[in-house]
Parts: C-alpha cells; sequence; structure tokens
C-alpha cells in the first residue's frame, strides 16, 4: 500500500542532528503516513548505529563510502514508496505541521510537481532558499570575485532573489536541495538527480529538468524548517568546499549551457585556482605559537 510521504535523509557525520532531524519529523507529523529512509555516506561518528538502535522503524542505507548527494538520494529515491518524496538535509528540523501543510498545498496545486516551506536560521531569521537559474554574466562575475566586493550588485541580488521576503506563495527556478518536496510520479519522470553531480547543483540540475517536463516549482511560506546549514560540507574545509562547488559548476553549465559559456567559465575558474586558492590557504593558514615549533 502506498504512504503518504517518503522522506529521504542524506547523511554524512552529522550524528546529533541526524536524531534531531528524524526526531522532528516523527513529532511534527500528525496527519500523513511516512516511510523515512537514511542514506548514510560511510559516516565514522556512529550515524549508522544511532538510527539502528534509536530509530528502528527507519529504513537505513549504509553505504561503503562516501557515494555524495545525488548517488545518495538516487539510493533513497529507489526505495521510496510514498505518493510525495521529501529529500531532506540532515541539519534541517520541520517546524510542527509542517509536512501535513506541505502535503495538504501539493494536493490542491496539482500544475505543482515540486516545492519547498520557508527555511531560516536556528536564531529564527529568513534563509533565502529560493534563486534564479544561474546565469552566464553573474557567474562570471562571482568567480571573478567580484561579489567579495560588491555583494549588492543587482546581477547577484536577483540571481539570489534577496529583494524577496519569502512571505508569499511564488513559483520558482529552483529551490535549495536541504528541503525539495517533489511528486513521485515528477521524480520518476525525470528520473532522480544525475549521479555526475557528486555535491552541489545537482538540485540545480533537478529543478530544470522538472521545468523541462513542464511541471511547475513554488514556494510555500505558511510552512517552515529550521536549516542549520552546511553542517556536513563544513567539515571539508574552506578550500576544499571551494573546490567542489566550481567542479560542479562547471559540470551544470557544460551539460545545460552553451559551450562557448562553458569554456569562458573553465579558464576562469583554473586562473582561480591557481592564484587565488593557494592565496586563501596562506591567509587562513594559524600562526604557529613558540609551543608548536617543539
Amino acid at each position: 500500500m502506498q504512504v503518504d510521504l517518503t522522506v529521504i535523509i542524506i547523511n554524512w557525520n552529522t550524528k546529533h542532528l541526524l536524531s534531531l532531524c528524524i526526531q522532528a519529523v516523527k513529532d511534527h507529523t500528525r496527519k500523513l503516513s511516512l516511510q523515512i529512509i537514511v542514506v548514510d555516506n560511510h559516516s565514522s561518528d556512529g550515524s549508522p548505529e544511532m538510527v539502528e538502535q534509536k530509530f528502528p522503524d527507519v529504513t537505513l542505507i549504509k553505504n561503503k563510502k562516501n557515494r555524495g548527494y545525488g548517488k545518495a538520494g538516487n539510493q533513497g529515491l529507489k526505495r521510496a514508496e510514498g505518493k510525495y518524496v521529501l529529500i531532506l538535509n540532515s541539519d534541517v528540523t520541520v517546524n510542527s505541521g509542517c509536512l501535513d501543510d506541505m502535503f495538504r498545498f501539493m494536493e490542491s496545486r496539482p500544475d505543482i510537481g515540486a516545492s519547498a516551506c520557508k527555511l531560516t536560521f536556528p536564531d529564527g531569521t529568513l534563509q533565502h532558499s529560493c534563486r534564479k537559474f544561474p546565469d552566464f554574466k553573474t557567474y562570471l562575475l562571482m568567480l571573478l570575485g567580484v561579489r567579495f566586493v560588491f555583494p549588492g550588485l543587482k546581477p547577484f541580488r536577483e540571481y539570489l532573489m534577496l529583494d524577496w521576503d519569502h512571505s508569499d506563495i511564488r513559483e520558482v527556478d529552483q529551490i535549495m536541495g536541504s528541503f525539495m518536496f517533489i511528486r513521485d510520479r515528477v521524480i520518476k519522470e525525470v528520473k532522480g538527480f544525475d549521479p555526475r553531480f557528486w555535491m552541489y547543483f545537482e538540485e540545480v540540475d533537478l529543478c530544470l529538468r522538472i521545468h523541462e517536463k513542464g511541471w511547475k516549482i513554488a514556494h510555500y511560506p505558511y510552512a517552515s524548517a529550521v536549516h542549520f546549514l552546511s553542517k556536513s560540507s563544513e567539515q571539508w574545509g574552506e578550500v576544499k568546499t571551494i573546490k567542489e562547488y566550481q567542479k560542479s559548476l562547471l559540470k551544470y553549465f557544460q551539460k545545460n549551457r552553451k559551450w562557448y559559456e562553458y569554456c569562458t567559465l573553465l579558464a576562469v575558474s583554473r586562473i582561480k585556482y591557481w592564484f587565488f586558492i593557494p592565496i586563501l590557504k596562506l591567509i587562513k593558514a594559524p600562526l604557529r605559537t613558540n609551543s608548536e615549533l617543539y
């Protein structure tokens, strides 16, 4: 028998947050039949053991290596039995009634293939979680470092939708991969995530393919969740995070944009990697104290 909602949680070394995430889904969802799947990307912090002991009713997929976000997501999707699927980061805790409200909204809007709730930071401030699709001009400026000097420029504000307070229902280009509420039939139509995206831009590519199939994507502000933000990726360190982000950005442009846009961004990213990353390492390197010299 089909359940109302399958919640797929992708985890890597966030044991405490994962526990909070699962518990919040269970505690704050009252009207839906649930299937919860945790895909663990070879955590070393005891996450799988915690799930087995504390949540024996949760389906646990234990990978023998970190397979990345897209492949892990697809593993969960193959086991999904819900009418809807929620792709959820382990560092997100849903608020009371969130998933019930999202389900009701999607049932009332058969033209919408995927949606997202309002996300906030732990202090309650808004997290801008919707964006327009990446365009060449904006990302060229970003790779050149212009955003660090002039963060308020119009291209950045428009791309990140910073002038919108996320207080109304709105159709958008893309939603953040940390919370994606998707119809099961839509997932089947687009065949899940593109596994070539190891981390970053896999959700952007998925949203683009959902739009190409004729479905709409919407932000629904009357349901909310707290996002602790990047608690897995921050364990890599800033340099590796930048490297993975740029690799996925280039894959996205190579796959979905014009060839000369990809080639230009590739050239700029190589220059940035050769010159900017060593400077960043130098700036971030801590000064050694006398005690560290012996």
